[in-house]
């Protein structure tokens, strides 16, 4: 009987350490309208405090709610995708925040950015859970 007991309180226990966790990565601001043409400077900001967490990921979700990848702050060192360099980057320290950047708006940049933080692993077959924050609207005008 002692046994079922300490198994359900380590396993509640566990269950709060991950609830917290998707807590921990917020974005600012929820939302932004902004004129076409004009640039976005440190306008999405995103930050987390989950202990050895190193990577923040960009993501855009389009109104057809598909996601695309935009790229990733590893701790200093920004890698954004191909198709994007040169109109979007980011910079922080990918332990703790990053800021998202757009040059020269289109309307087709409208739509809701997210982070995600997570863990570098050198492991191939392993990886480690991605939390993400709420999602800023981008309103192209």
């Amino acid at each position: 009987m002692i046994m079922i007991i300490v198994l359900f309180l380590f396993l509640h226990l566990l269950g709060d350490a991950g609830a917290s966790k998707t807590q921990s990565v917020f974005q600012e601001p929820p939302f932004i309208i902004m004129r076409a043409g004009e640039s976005l400077v440190s306008g999405i900001k995103c930050s987390h405090t989950i202990s050895g967490y190193d990577l923040i990921y960009w993501y855009k979700q389009d109104e057809s709610r598909t996601f695309k990848f935009l790229g990733y702050l590893n701790v200093l060192f920004a890698t954004p995708e191909d198709d994007v360099k040169g109109k979007i980057n980011f910079d922080g320290d990918g332990r703790s925040h990053s800021s998202l950047n757009i040059s020269g708006l289109f309307l087709n940049d409208s739509g809701v950015y997210f982070c995600a933080a997570s863990s570098h692993s050198f492991q191939c077959d392993t990886g480690s859970e991605a939390y993400f924050g709420p999602g800023t609207k981008l309103t192209v005008l």
